[in-house]
């Protein structure tokens, strides 16, 4: 009879638990998720914005080292 008690409180224990554990994975997949993908589409975009800047950079900066090299010969052909 104490063995079926305990057995008892013991399923108790776990349902409550079990409990625990399902209402946090809840708060978690509603709300901190929600977080972590907005933060992490603004950082994508923020990428985007980096990417599109360098690619600028590195175009002015080849433009440039031609416009140095072939510059001269280019005015005076012309």
């Amino acid at each position: 009879m104490a063995e079926l008690k305990e057995v008892q409180k013991q399923v108790e224990d776990n349902t409550k638990t079990l409990d625990t554990i399902k209402q946090d994975l809840h708060t978690l997949r509603h709300n901190h998720l929600w977080h972590i993908e907005r933060d992490m589409e603004s950082l994508r975009k923020t990428v985007e914005k980096m990417d599109t800047r360098m690619w600028a950079v590195l175009i002015l900066l080849v433009t440039s080292v031609f416009a140095g090299m072939f510059g001269d010969k280019i005015f005076n052909l012309l």
